[in-house]
């Protein structure tokens, strides 16, 4: 597995003693995996981050029901051992990205880290039940137990089923750390991060007035503005240089429609809008105290407890009472309220928060009426 010279926090896992080829192929590619969970958590380096179970899962080596059935029912074994070779190339793959990280990357990551405690308990986990596991049994029948013979399928099936589920959930840990990590880094790197504009928009708690206008038209839904936002999603939207405030298509290197030379999270929102068919003629579309102080006056707005998707989410990184950040609300499940948002780290991504946020200052209903409105 990953080279321990580099320095790297190493994750060892030994699968049960007579499991098949195929199916230690993928209790190997797991372990793998998991340390690449790691690293992504010790450098927030999102540029590779694999997820073996979605791979299995694209190319059918998981059963119909995934991973909602009952442990050791939700893998193909047989399917393991013919497809042998593609698992390994793949954790080939994910070891080489492993050991090309440069170790100076973790020199300030500590194994106090509460979610590498997680992830380390997780592991343990996972190995007490492979130790707990029946070993080689007489499986060709021969009155002897050697080299050809393995442990009972029924078992083996259980510890791929344990491994698989056991790497969801690291990713799951995983994904959590880096959602604080970055709503922690937002405050910190952006000082005006809603655009430039008219820092004297009155909004707040105090009374808003606003001349903006709309029009929604016959194909405006919430199902199309998550359509069209997540199109822009899977196209891959990032900035030239990184942080340039140029947005730009990484699929054919063109800057995007909402590329305006400055942060563009308002930017991006308002297009979706409008190109969904919801056409608001925000006082300035690119600058969020402006969207909110419209929306207050004309629209209906509401608390993130009442967030649904379609709806644009506004956000207070520096808490000093002026909303400073936007995006779009793309699914709501039970208190996580999951967003797509422009010039989030300096990319088009999505994000998840948790409804009692602090950042979460409110949301913005799309307009109902197909008439306009002047206020």
């Amino acid at each position: 597995m990953t080279d321990k010279d580099h320095g790297k926090l190493n994750i060892e896992l030994t699968p049960p003693e007579g499991i098949r080829e195929g199916a230690r192929a993928v209790i190997e590619g797991v372990e793998e995996n998991i340390q690449s969970q790691v690293l992504l958590l010790a450098s927030n380096d999102t540029t590779y981050d694999p997820d073996m179970v979605s791979w299995l899962e694209n190319r059918g080596m998981l059963g119909p029901k995934g991973l909602d059935a009952p442990e050791g029912e939700s893998v193909m074994i047989e399917d393991y051992g013919g497809r042998r070779g593609e698992i390994e190339n793949q954790t080939a793959d994910m070891q080489a990205k492993n050991d090309s990280v440069d170790a100076e990357t973790y020199a300030a990551f500590s194994t106090t880290n509460q979610s590498f405690q997680d992830i380390s308990s997780k592991v343990r986990a996972l190995q007490e039940v492979f130790d707990g596991l029946p070993g080689r049994v007489d499986s060709d029948l021969d009155g002897d137990i050697d080299g050809n013979d393995y442990m009972p399928i029924v078992a083996e099936c259980a510890a791929v089923g344990r491994a698989l589920n056991t790497l969801a959930e690291v990713i799951d840990i995983v994904d959590g750390a880096q959602a604080e990590y970055n709503a922690g880094a937002e405050r910190i790197e952006r000082l005006t991060p809603g655009n430039s504009g008219d820092p004297n928009v009155i909004w707040g708690d105090r009374s808003p007035t606003s001349n903006m206008t709309f029009t929604v038209t016959g194909d405006a839904t919430r199902d199309s503005i998550l359509g069209i936002a997540r199109d822009e999603l899977g196209r891959g939207v990032a900035e030239r240089g990184g942080s340039s405030n140029t947005a730009y298509y990484t699929d054919t290197g063109k800057n995007t429609p909402y590329n305006i030379g400055d942060a563009w999270c308002a930017s991006f929102t308002s297009y979706v809008w409008e190109k969904a068919g919801y056409e608001v003629d925000w006082t300035n579309k690119n600058y969020v105290p402006a969207i909110w102080n419209d929306a207050k006056a004309n629209l209906e707005t509401a608390t993130a407890n009442q967030a649904e998707p379609g709806d644009l989410i506004i956000f207070d990184w520096q808490g000093d009472g002026t909303p400073d950040h936007i995006g779009i609300v793309e699914s709501v499940n039970g208190s996580t309220i999951t967003t797509i948002e422009g010039n989030s780290s300096n990319q088009l991504r999505s994000n998840s928060y948790q409804m009692g946020n602090a950042d979460l200052v409110g949301v913005v209903k799309p307009p109902a009426s197909k008439s306009g409105a002047v206020v």
